[in-house]
């Protein structure tokens, strides 16, 4: 670790803005409103989902990666739960809106830019905890990004990762839609440029063994008729919370 993120005592940018994939890339124009977004709506009730499903778990005096950061919102929402907290992101922008942000209660995060979340500038088993939500989707190789993320956990350290269902009814709408609009020119739901996988149940499992790490639990969440939906396993978003072996 650097020694910045060793102190974890405030507001901080490092890195190079080099490399920057192709997820992050589409991300940069999204960095002023991006926190905004989870206050409400779909976002809002993800927002909720995802705290509810990490509630059980160790942040006072834990030290936290927040991988794929964005403008911060889990970062500070980790801070307020006691945790000590380094949040990572391929965005300028996204850095910078997440280091702009006021610091909740209790101090600050440390954020660092990165080239990529394939490639944590940290030591092994380095830190208890890991969130990484809403970044797989993006990156090249989803299982080289996990065992990322394993590697950097201590052992007993948990993370709390989502994924996009390969069996969602709203994303396979979205796609067909996506692709019918492009023929008369339109680009609609942009986002799927660039968001590539999706997962099954299943497919989660096998990831995280793969990577030394046990499955605590998988919930489905879907951001419109939850009840019906994810009980059936075609909500739009797998939450995964595992602990490395």
């Amino acid at each position: 670790m650097t020694s910045d993120a060793e102190s974890a005592s405030g507001p901080a940018v490092q890195g190079s803005a080099a490399g920057i994939v192709a997820g992050s890339a589409y991300h940069e124009d999204l960095a002023g409103s991006w926190s905004d977004r989870y206050e409400s709506g779909a976002f809002g009730r993800r927002r909720a989902f995802i705290l509810a499903e990490m509630a059980d778990l160790d942040f006072l005096g834990r030290r936290w990666v927040d991988a794929g950061c964005g403008s911060g919102v889990f970062s500070r929402e980790l801070i307020h739960r006691g945790a000590e907290v380094i949040g990572v992101d391929a965005s300028p922008a996204m850095i910078a809106s997440a280091q702009s942000a006021p610091a909740p209660e209790g101090g600050g995060a440390v954020y660092q830019l990165v080239q990529s979340v394939d490639t944590l500038p940290f030591a092994d088993a380095a830190v208890y905890g890991v969130v990484c939500l809403s970044v797989l989707e993006y990156v090249d190789s989803p299982r080289e990004t996990i065992r990322e993320l394993a590697r950097v956990l201590e052992p007993g350290g948990c993370v709390v990762l989502t994924v996009p269902n390969a069996f969602s009814v709203l994303r396979r709408g979205q796609q067909l839609i996506r692709r019918a609009a492009g023929i008369f020119g339109k680009d609609v739901w942009g986002y799927l440029s660039v968001s590539r996988h999706g997962f099954s149940r299943r497919q989660c499992v096998a990831e995280m063994n793969a990577a030394g790490l046990a499955v605590v639990r998988i919930t489905g969440f879907s951001p419109y008729w939850q009840r019906l939906l994810s009980p059936i396993g075609i909500g739009g978003l797998w939450v995964v919370v595992a602990r490395k072996r």
